[in-house]
């Protein structure tokens, strides 16, 4: 007959502390062959793989895999384990499983493995679950199209099969509209985010703030402004957004004017953005020589390079080539694989080569803001990661018939490469002969800072 464990051990897993703890009671259920019972063993694995302690999350999957025919709940819990604790491939594998032993799934279980999918940013993955979803009758699930929704948000090339998504849900909620809102900005398509805004039916704080991040980010700084004047309502976020727009296009004035006003909170982004500002200030990096962009000398084209990583496996990259007049050339942004910033900056590099050897120069100035890849550039007898050395071994190779200078640089002279960089995370690869509108401000603003500074050394006689 088989035995079930008193409701005083099963009300003893809330209150465990200790791997230690939770063995003794397994161990317990062994000796009594309680263990064989689906239902108190689910009790146990539900507890364990819900834990963000490695060993215990391990005791999860131990007791798991002991089972000969998991039933639903038991697959659904450790594939929900498997995301609390960072592991979306094994969500997957537990799912691709789940199915090779023929149970159906459930609206819990495409939620979850759409979120690992979504964190793998496996689209064709996210595509098959949504043919089962179709498939098995959940395609009117609300919250199933939302996870559905945010995972082609994410992962898809562009908002195409979101918008389909979202056109056909039933019921739209605050969520999906918050989806469409973030999917646009991620995509880099503003507008359309903002359209989607104003025709929710709710204002959600966090999706005005996903666009003014948006501008900020894409150095659209003029409509960040406007927006955040017209946002209804203004956290702590919003005004961090604001300001670290203004840092990042050089208007620190404004940055701090903005700082100094009444705002809801200021939190550790706030003031870790304005310390950095001071610490420069401080050191003189706004006005000593060389804090401006200055061109090449005649003859030579000078390349700007910014390599951006966001999470493991996903980069992006940002070129700009001028002359020695400081005229615009040619630009490039995309996105690529990296295993390390340092690789998506030594990627960009590569990239700003390729372009200006194209373009028939023979004499480039390379300038990154990442010092660790120039020192390795310069020496690369320097030791460093496998796949980052055959990287700068391509690039030597590339450059072996140009004469070439590696030059480290701050990100306030690297700001147009570092604007085509932030581009890059929201398109696919593309390169242009004219400056597009999003980046002439920054070059007019380059420009500029180098004039100004002209003038102020001949009004202090200098050379």
């Amino acid at each position: 007959m088989e035995q079930r464990a008193t409701p005083q051990l099963l009300s003893l897993l809330p209150r465990l502390s200790s791997l230690k703890e939770l063995k003794q009671i397994h161990a317990y259920m062994i000796k009594t062959a309680i263990d064989q019972n689906p239902y108190e063993v689910s009790e146990l694995v539900e507890f364990a793989a819900l834990s963000t302690t490695p060993q215990i999350f391990a005791k999860a999957r131990e007791l798991f895999y002991q089972f000969r025919s998991p039933n639903l709940f038991l697959y659904n819990t450790l594939i929900r384990g498997s995301l609390i604790n960072k592991r979306a491939e094994e969500a997957t594998f537990l799912y691709i499983r789940m199915r090779d032993d023929n149970l159906l799934p459930n609206n819990f279980t495409f939620r979850f493995v759409l979120r690992a999918f979504e964190e793998r940013l496996d689209l064709r993955g996210g595509e098959e679950v949504h043919g089962c979803i179709l498939r098995t009758g959940f395609g009117s699930d609300v919250y199933v199209l939302t996870t559905l929704l945010n995972m082609y948000c994410v992962c898809g090339d562009n908002m195409k099969a979101a918008t389909k998504v979202f056109e056909e849900m039933p019921v739209k909620d605050v969520v999906s509209w918050k989806c469409m809102v973030s999917g646009h900005v991620r995509h880099g398509n503003l507008e359309s985010a903002k359209t989607y805004l104003e025709h929710a039916p709710e204002s959600n704080p966090d999706s005005w703030n996903s666009i003014l991040s948006g501008f900020a980010n894409s150095m659209r700084i003029e409509e960040a402004e406007r927006l955040f004047k017209e946002m209804p309502k203004k956290d702590t976020a919003s005004w961090n957004s604001l300001i670290s727009g203004y840092l990042s296009f050089g208007y620190f004035n404004s940055a701090e004017w903005l700082f100094d006003r009444p705002m809801p909170k200021r939190d550790a982004v706030s003031w870790a953005a304005m310390t950095d500002r001071y610490v420069k200030k401080k050191n003189g990096d706004d006005n000593k020589k060389g804090s401006f962009w200055r061109p090449p000398e005649h003859g030579w084209l000078k390349v700007n390079t910014d390599g951006g990583y966001t999470k493991e496996g996903l980069a992006s990259f940002g070129v700009i080539v001028r002359d020695w007049r400081g005229s615009f050339v040619a630009a490039k942004y995309g996105s690529c694989h990296a295993s390390s910033f340092i690789f998506a900056e030594a990627f960009a590099v590569k990239q700003g080569i390729l372009l200006a050897q194209r373009l028939g120069a023979k004499k480039l100035v390379v300038e990154s803001d990442c010092r660790a890849l120039v020192r390795n550039l310069k020496d690369p007898s320097r030791q460093m990661m496998p796949d980052l050395g055959l990287l700068i071994k391509d690039i030597l190779e590339v450059i072996k018939d140009c004469e070439v200078k590696f030059c480290s640089v701050g990100r306030n002279l690297n700001q147009a490469a570092h604007c085509a960089a932030v581009k890059g995370h929201l398109a696919n690869n593309e390169s242009f002969g004219h400056p597009p509108n999003w980046l002439k401000d920054v070059l007019n603003s380059d420009f500029s800072l180098r004039l100004l500074n002209g003038i102020r050394r001949d009004l202090c006689g200098t050379v």
